[in-house]
């Protein structure tokens, strides 16, 4: 038992001179991405009451936010989407996956759904940050994640750099749906909301197509302006 103490002290020693990191945030020594303190303090970003109701063409839909858009959380999206930072990336997803277990009435989903970004939007970037968050809660769950379903075919600013009239219009009629969709609970995924005009062309969408089974339609984002 001394012995078996003494080697993992010794691996964990070696451990933290060979893999010893700088926490993204503040610079500080860390063995990951972030440190404890910014771990907390992402934490403490959270949102009290994440789940608010409202009703689209007469369909109550849930829509959870994680944390509020400020500091820490605004600092880490801002780094993953526009610096590419993937450090910045993974702490997201892993705070996302985790605090998405704790919901106990999103456990009944069974279809993942990312909001998806213009073609020229992800050659640029690289990536959709909504597939990844997506993706790290799909394998928290027993559902399956559908990519490219949906597409977004009109280029338009990004919510953030638009004012408010325009964040409310500029949605409508910009996606198409390739492919119908069944599923009892399906969980729409984007990393931030702030008006939910996106949020909202979207469910409208689905529930245009006749096409479509879907008893219930829950969103879920990262943070929320």
């Amino acid at each position: 038992m001394y012995v078996a103490r003494i080697v993992k002290q010794v691996f964990q020693f070696t451990k933290s001179l060979l893999f010893n990191y700088e926490c993204i945030l503040c610079r500080e020594s860390s063995d990951k991405s972030l440190c404890q303190h910014c771990e907390e303090s992402l934490s403490n970003e959270s949102i009290v009451y994440k789940r608010r109701s409202i009703i689209i063409n007469e369909q109550g839909v849930n829509i959870y936010s994680f944390n509020h858009y400020h500091d820490h959380t605004k600092k880490l999206l801002g780094m993953f989407k526009y610096e590419k930072n993937h450090l910045a990336g993974e702490a997201l997803c892993y705070y996302f996956a985790a605090t998405f277990k704790r919901q106990s009435t999103l456990e009944d989903i069974d279809m993942i759904l990312p909001v998806p970004s213009h073609r020229l939007r992800y050659l640029v970037r690289g990536f959709n940050q909504a597939d990844i968050l997506a993706n790290s809660i799909a394998h928290n769950s027993n559902s399956t994640l559908f990519l490219n379903t949906i597409s977004k075919y009109k280029y338009t600013k990004a919510q953030a750099q638009s004012d408010f009239t325009t964040r409310q219009n500029q949605p409508m009629n910009t996606f198409r749906q390739k492919s119908p969709l069944k599923a009892n609970h399906l969980l729409i995924v984007d990393d931030v909301i702030t008006t939910g005009a996106t949020i909202k062309a979207i469910i409208s969408m689905l529930q245009a197509d006749g096409n479509n089974q879907i008893n219930k339609i829950s969103v879920l984002t990262l943070c929320r302006v």
